[in-house]
């Protein structure tokens, strides 16, 4: 549960069962040596690209050790192989383009039979989620409607993918201005697109062919999402802010270039509701550097990128 749900909890429900609490501690200069908070999970059969699973279990049969019991991917003994073996690596990476590049398509695919136009060119983001005010979509309004960002936001040249179960007026407003700011700005055409029937059948062929899941919140109120997990699964990123399962799931690459797998986004001011939200600044930035990791992601300078 997120961190106000949890302190509810501590105070006015079960203070008796305060000892078997465990919370979310932030992330202090990197240190991931912390105290970690329960998370949901999902499950790799149902989520994995079928054939990037392929391509892990072939790697089994060259070093045993890359596989536990019952075929089990133990991911380190597979990175510190590759790390060893160029002839290896560039085979793995070779291969793991055309298995992106294959379920890129397969997404353009489906955007195209629901009538969304993005271009294919453009790697895309995951913007799926409950369209509530503590989720923050608000944060790429403003984006949009700031005349430097938008440009920023275009020469980025990546494509967001928005959609999710709207409640209430708020989202409707959200969702109505976006619409209306890319009909002002026809250059935003092709970058964004709007997905109004988001389902689970769908969800497979999404998480597999996106380049990142976009996890932002109001500090405080995530809880343990899960489209970061099903995009890490198929070799995406994750943009988040530190919020919910980010500190336990999320390695900056500005931090730690090796292992980096997302950007973690910043918070700004509290606004006049009281909640503290992250940076619109902040998450442009992260959207520029994802697309700095797309452009060069198979680049043999940062290989396991």
């Amino acid at each position: 549960v997120s961190k106000d749900h949890t302190n509810i909890l501590k105070r006015y429900v079960i203070p008796q069962y305060n000892y078997k609490i465990r919370e979310n501690t932030d992330k202090i200069k990197g240190d991931r040596e912390k105290e970690l908070g329960n998370t949901n999970g999902v499950h790799p059969v149902h989520w994995l690209d079928e054939g990037l699973t392929k391509l892990l279990l072939d790697f089994c049969k060259y070093n045993s050790a890359i596989c536990e019991l019952h075929a089990e991917i133990n991911l380190k003994e597979l990175f510190d192989y590759l790390a060893d073996d160029e002839a290896a690596r560039i085979s793995f990476i070779n291969k793991l383009s055309e298995i992106k590049n294959s379920s890129e398509g397969r997404l353009h695919e489906l955007l195209k039979a629901k009538n969304i136009f993005i271009d294919r060119k453009f790697p895309v983001l995951a913007l799926l989620r409950r369209i509530v005010p503590y989720k923050s979509l608000d944060k790429f309004v403003e984006i949009l409607e700031n005349d430097s960002y938008r440009r920023r936001f275009r020469d980025s040249n990546i494509a967001l993918l928005i959609g999710g179960r709207v409640f209430d007026e708020w989202g409707k407003r959200q969702i109505n201005r976006i619409k209306a700011l890319i009909e002002e700005h026809p250059r935003l055409k092709g970058h964004i697109g709007i997905l109004e029937d988001y389902n689970s059948y769908d969800a497979v062929t999404i998480f597999q062919g996106v380049l990142g899941s976009i996890m932002i919140s109001a500090a405080g109120k995530e809880a343990s999402a899960t489209s970061m997990m099903k995009v890490l699964l198929n070799g995406g990123i994750v943009i988040g802010s530190n919020d919910g399962a980010i500190p336990e799931i999320l390695i900056d690459f500005n931090q730690n270039e090796y292992d980096g797998n997302g950007f973690l986004v910043s918070y700004g001011l509290r606004d006049e509701s009281q909640e503290t939200k992250p940076s619109a600044e902040s998450l442009l930035k992260a959207f520029e550097d994802a697309s700095s990791i797309y452009y060069g992601r198979y680049s043999n300078d940062n290989p396991l990128g």
